[in-house]
């Protein structure tokens, strides 16, 4: 997937991954792969589905990421919390 943004604001484009089945109590490596270009304050979070909350927030991969770089491997061992079926990659691409 390529996101380009010409934005100055201080803005993010959202971008959401499909939701990824997980198990309640499980253990997963996730693993992301970027290249990135004049980029100021992106970071990328996992987010978790919660039965009865909804979409929120579970723990960030890569944070702050600037500048320019070739291709780059970000990874984070996750405990999926109880209640949770879900989760799904963010890029949020800053301005």
């Amino acid at each position: 997937m390529k996101v380009s943004t010409s934005t100055t604001k201080k803005t993010w484009s959202w971008i959401r991954s499909e939701p990824i089945d997980v198990q309640p109590g499980r253990t997963y490596l996730v693993t992301i792969r970027i290249k990135y270009r004049n980029v100021n304050s992106t970071h990328i979070p996992i987010s978790a589905y919660y039965e009865d909350r909804g979409w929120k927030r579970l723990t960030v991969i890569a944070a702050r990421i600037t500048g320019n770089s070739d291709w780059q491997e970000y990874s984070a061992i996750i405990k999926i919390p109880e209640n949770v079926t879900k989760i799904r990659v963010v890029l949020n691409a800053g301005w």
